[in-house]
């Protein structure tokens, strides 16, 4: 007898139903049980499909600095990767320099009834050293699959390792052959641009040296153009500019002329390997041409960083006596001033004038006992002050005058490399114009230029310190001139 009849027969139709209802339960547990079962083992046959890597190069050798890229490609053949993907067992860093992976486009080819995604990172990488560079990477992707459970679709992140066939570069060392002196240690193709800035300036004043370097290599470590000015220029060391544009590199450097005979500056030279011709080559620009105008003042002094001036224990031999100071004098006496120094003195006899006439009035009406004095006063100090500069006149074209106690070269500027203008000979009489540090600037009759120190003689020894500015500190040590 089967569930329905025993149920007709004793009339006991809700029990019945209850027994039918947990029957179906069951069955329908059974049924997403093994759905669920199936579909773990699609997931897992799913997840267990190829995926491919390799690496491709374009070279089989290359110069050492030399840049080049390889290509990572990852195929996945039916199934979904991971965007991330991780790469390790490339050579360290002291055999192999590289950049950042770059993903290129994704592409899909169809082969066959499958669909199979190709994924493509770039990198640009050097070889330091040469000998022979493999490179074996090992790669870890990560697989998406969807997988059907009792709430619905979920996805499952599945790592797995790639392995990948290696490829093998023969990095050859630069050739020794040929290589020139001035080889900047940049290794790839490059133009140069040079500028000289400005282009119109008096003699002694500063002229930089623009210079860019830019094209497709390596230029981290290379030398800075190098400047060939000519035998009338001061050349100071290069220094690296700022740049914000990729593969370019840019430099200044800063010169001054010391003649009117430096017209150009000769060139500008910048020498680098080209791995494609397996040569070197040299590049040029110039000549700069620079054009003079006449100076508005005499050569700048600060446009050259002279020597300290020693102090009190400079040791011996240092060529300056730091217990004597040569007088910078201060600007000759003017128009203006002579006219008012004969104001002054006009107005001190007007005083004088006045001072006997109201002394004679008032004696007259009994004051004579105390107008004489102020009348001595009066006199006195205009005695004074004209005496006090009569004698600072005096001091200041004593302090002007010098004699040379040896042999000397007077040059453009006060410094030991600047540019020779003439010869002085022992006892000139000179004329000091102005001091800097260790040096004088002197006049010999209508030639002007800077001497050392050491070698003037002043005719008057009682002199006053000079109001002058220390180039090493940058900071006024005015003294008072009494």
């Amino acid at each position: 007898m089967n569930l329905h009849s025993y149920c007709s027969s004793h009339g006991n139709g809700a029990a019945c139903r209850a027994v039918r209802m947990s029957r179906r339960r069951f069955l329908l547990s059974v049924l997403l049980a093994a759905f669920c079962i199936l579909g773990q083992a699609a997931a897992g046959q799913e997840a267990e499909r190829p995926v491919r890597a390799k690496i491709t190069t374009g070279r089989t050798e290359v110069f050492e600095q030399e840049p080049f890229t390889f290509v990572l490609e990852v195929e996945a053949d039916g199934v979904r990767l991971d965007r991330r993907i991780s790469v390790t067992g490339l050579p360290p860093e002291d055999r192999l320099h590289r950049g950042p992976f770059e993903e290129l486009p994704q592409k899909q080819e169809k082969r066959g009834n499958r669909i199979v995604e190709v994924r493509r990172y770039r990198c640009t990488a050097r070889a330091p050293v040469a000998g022979n560079l493999v490179l074996a990477p090992e790669l870890q992707v990560a697989v998406l699959t969807r997988n059907r459970g009792l709430f619905g679709f979920s996805t499952i992140r599945t790592l797995r390792p790639v392995r990948v066939a290696p490829v093998s570069l023969r990095v050859r060392p630069l050739p020794e052959a040929g290589r020139p002196a001035d080889f900047s240690g940049a290794v790839g193709r490059f133009s140069l641009e040079a500028e000289a800035r400005p282009a119109v300036v008096a003699v002694g004043e500063l002229v930089t040296v623009h210079t860019r370097v830019k094209g497709v290599g390596y230029l981290g470590a290379a030398e800075p153009p190098r400047l060939d000015a000519g035998p009338y220029f001061k050349v100071y060391e290069p220094e690296e500019a700022p740049s914000d544009e990729t593969g370019v590199r840019a430099f200044k450097q800063v010169v001054i002329p010391q003649s009117t005979n430096a017209a150009a500056l000769t060139s500008v030279v910048f020498t680098f390997f080209d791995p494609r011709t397996a040569s070197y080559r040299t590049i040029r620009k110039g000549p700069l041409p620079i054009a003079f105008r006449e100076a508005e003042s005499p050569v700048a002094a600060r446009e050259w960083k002279p020597e300290r001036r020693p102090g009190p224990d400079a040791p011996a031999g240092t060529g300056v006596d730091p217990s004597e100071e040569l007088r910078s004098p201060g600007p000759p006496v003017s128009v203006l001033s002579l006219i008012a120094w004969a104001v002054a003195f006009a107005a001190g006899a007007a005083a004088a004038r006045n001072g006997v006439v109201l002394f004679s009035r008032l004696r007259s009406r009994g004051g004579g006992r105390l107008l004489p004095a102020a009348l001595v006063v009066v006199l006195a100090a205009t005695a004074f002050g004209s005496a006090r500069w009569g004698i600072q006149r005096q001091k200041r074209r004593a302090a002007l005058a010098a004699t040379a106690v040896r042999q000397t070269e007077a040059r453009l500027a006060p410094g030991g490399t600047a540019l020779v203008l003439f010869d002085i000979r022992e006892g000139a009489a000179l004329r000091v114009l102005d001091t800097h540090g260790r040096w004088a600037k002197v006049a010999d009759g209508e030639r002007r230029g800077w001497i050392p120190r050491d070698t003037l003689k002043q005719a008057d020894s009682s002199h006053a310190h000079p109001p002058r500015t220390d180039p090493g500190d940058g900071k006024d040590t005015h003294q008072p001139v009494s």
